[in-house]
């Protein structure tokens, strides 16, 4: 017998006997698993929303409900009336006939940042502001709504249970918090309502109040007498806007950048400069013996002028700054009678300072009417 033929007779090693089944490794097979389980949820859900791809719950409730409400604000027959589909038995594509439609944009939706508030007064400002709003933003909102009120009605004597406010305002960034857009008062005791908007209408302005007319709603004061040319807005005025000893705030703030400078609104001698610098940060003092009067220049920057110096009337004499207890950058401008007993002028019914009030120029009067308009919608809609 060859070799040849006893090696191919010989048993071979894996006659006979089972091969061992693959196990499939753990770790594949949960994946396996999930990924069946995930396509029976996706099945699933895909046929129990009737295939509707739009899911509608991302979207806020309240605006789902303003846009509903929208419907009120289409103009009578845009929409498509009922003869205009098919009847029974007719061909739907012969009878339809495409209409145009129109739909408003609600301002809640496409100003989001827009907040509205309508009270009527009851007891003080305060106290029917922050029925409606909770502290603290009640107190720096009424803050902000008594500065522009100021310019019209004394809030402290004419203001009446029952007047009515309407305002819009946003948040916005820094320590004033809020900026009021728009301002609607309805005083009974004057008979009067008082309306404002704001809207920017200079380049080198970051915005300002104005009347429907187009008119700003503040006087300015005049360059030849003014204490600092170039200013955004006033933040804050003495004793809300009346003459004679006042409570609390003393003086007129003038919200500006640091640096910008400042000028003697008339011919004076420098009497102090910089004393009680942790409050008042660095300081001027000029007398005016013609006018009756003592103006205090507080936070500033830089001091040009130094004590019993003569200056005359708008001689830069220093720059605005945010020194001292200051919040922000500004100039805080007092008007005081050199007597002891010290009254508080404020410096737009001084007789001595003289004023003038802006208007929006008429290029500008389309995009001011527009910005009007969307006002008035915001309110409407609110």
């Amino acid at each position: 017998m060859s070799l040849f033929r006893i090696s191919r007779e010989r048993p071979s090693l894996l006659e006979k006997q089972e091969l061992p089944k693959k196990k499939l490794p753990l770790f594949k097979g949960v994946m396996i698993f999930l990924f069946n389980l995930m396509l029976v949820n996706a099945a699933f859900y895909f046929f129990s929303k009737d295939q509707n791809f739009f899911d509608p719950e991302p979207v806020h409730k309240a605006e789902l409900l303003n846009v509903m409400a929208e419907t009120a604000v289409l103009p009578a027959g845009s929409a498509i009336p009922a003869q205009s589909i098919a009847a029974p038995g007719l061909n739907f594509v012969e009878q339809f006939e495409p209409r145009k439609v129109s739909w408003v944009p609600s301002p809640r939706i496409s100003h989001l940042g827009w907040r509205t508030l309508k009270l009527k007064v009851k007891n003080s400002l305060s106290f029917s502001v922050c029925r409606k709003i909770a502290q603290p933003d009640c107190v720096r909102l009424t803050a902000h709504i008594a500065r522009l009120l100021a310019w019209f009605v004394d809030i402290h004597s004419e203001m009446r249970p029952g007047d009515s406010l309407h305002i819009i305002y946003k948040m916005i960034e820094g320590p004033e918090h809020f900026r009021i857009l728009k301002l609607v008062y309805d005083s009974g005791y004057l008979k009067k309502k008082f309306e404002i908007n704001f809207f920017k209408a200079f380049a080198s302005s970051s915005g300002s109040y104005f009347e429907a007319s187009g008119k700003e709603a503040f006087p300015r004061l005049k360059k030849s007498n003014a204490p600092i040319h170039d200013y955004s807005e006033i933040t804050s005025l003495p004793g809300d806007f009346r003459k004679g000893k006042v409570r609390g705030h003393r003086g007129t703030d003038f919200k500006a950048p640091v640096g910008t400078p400042l000028f003697a609104s008339f011919d004076a001698r420098v009497t102090r400069v910089n004393w009680n610098r942790e409050k008042n940060g660095y300081c001027i003092e000029l007398d005016h013996p013609a006018e009756g009067v003592k103006t205090l220049y507080l936070h500033l920057d830089k001091v040009r002028v130094r004590r019993g110096q003569y200056v005359k009337q708008g001689e830069r004499i220093g720059d605005s700054g945010n020194t001292g207890r200051s919040f922000a950058p500004h100039l805080h401008y007092e008007v005081n009678s050199r007597g002891p007993a010290k009254t508080v002028y404020n410096p737009f019914t001084f007789k001595y300072h003289k004023k003038y009030r802006r208007r929006i120029p008429q290029q500008a009067m389309a995009e001011y009417q527009k910005a009007v308009d969307l006002y008035q919608a915001h309110l409407s809609a609110s």
